[in-house]
């Protein structure tokens, strides 16, 4: 554990290295104002996996826009006012930090709003410091890009393919293990074992977000995933039917519902035999 955190570590600092190296080179070919603009987008969108640098990447270069448009827009009617200005200064910083482990996309476009109010105590916002912040953060999310996948890259779908396997192998003997089960005990032992898996089902839907960005260009890998994770979500929602069903009909046997959900267990059983063959 401890040799892969640190060649994770090492491909990252190296990928640093080559992004900061890159971006040295750009600016000083092409002069830009504010390169570190580009640095910074570039910098904040190294990651392990290919795949997730293009959406983040994507991610980043939409919301910016969106963030700097926002922010103008409400620069416009605030610029003379110096308390309206720290309001949206204080709001956008607020958002930010809110939002900086919650969501992506949020963060994006509040830092946005933060730069336009930023620069707003500067000499204010500007339709060229719009231009210029639109075009470094396409710089640098494109150096980010062709780094994330020429230095050491490691690719989201080989991670799904992986998880894809190892869910193929469980989940055979565990509804095995269901269907022969009838105590009440040894049922929720199950569920808990069931929990599990549905851990394992979420990255594997995680990890195929952004998987599908390296497949972009091979739409029939892509239609095969797509078709294989379908496959899996829909014997995982049986799953839990089926096992809801057989907890009820034994804590509640003379219910309405366990009557209706008894007829029902068989019909759940054979779907799930039936989508276990096709995995």
């Amino acid at each position: 554990m401890m040799t892969q955190t640190w060649n994770d570590h090492t491909k990252m600092a190296i990928r640093g290295a080559a992004v900061a190296l890159t971006c040295i080179v750009i600016s000083k070919v092409h002069a830009m104002d504010r390169s570190y603009w580009m640095f910074l987008t570039a910098f904040m969108l190294i990651t392990l996996s290919f795949g997730e640098g293009i959406y983040r990447s994507l991610i980043r270069f939409v919301m910016t826009i969106s963030g700097c448009l926002i922010g103008w827009l409400l620069y416009l009617p605030l610029q003379h006012s110096r308390i309206g200005l720290i309001l949206l200064l204080l709001i956008s910083l607020f958002l930010m930090i809110y939002w900086i482990t919650r969501s992506l996309i949020g963060r994006t476009l509040a830092t946005g709003v933060l730069v336009v109010a930023s620069f707003s105590f500067m000499g204010g916002w500007t339709f060229h410091l719009l231009v210029d912040r639109i075009i470094d953060t396409f710089v640098g999310a494109i150096v980010a890009i062709v780094i994330n996948g020429l230095v050491f890259p490691e690719f989201s779908k080989n991670t799904v393919k992986n998880s894809f396997l190892s869910l193929r192998d469980k989940l055979p003997c565990f509804s095995e293990s269901l269907f022969n089960t009838h105590s009440l005990p040894e049922l929720k032992q199950l569920n808990q074992k069931l929990q599990s898996l549905e851990k394992e089902r979420f990255l594997l839907n995680q990890n195929y977000a952004t998987a599908q960005y390296e497949l972009f260009f091979r739409l029939k890998a892509k239609r095969r995933y797509q078709l294989q994770l379908t496959k899996i979500n829909i014997i995982f929602l049986y799953l839990n039917s089926l096992i809801n069903i057989k907890i009820l009909s034994i804590e509640s046997p003379l219910s309405f519902k366990a009557r209706i959900a008894k007829g029902a267990e068989n019909y759940y059983k054979n779907r799930i035999s039936k989508e276990l063959l096709h995995i």
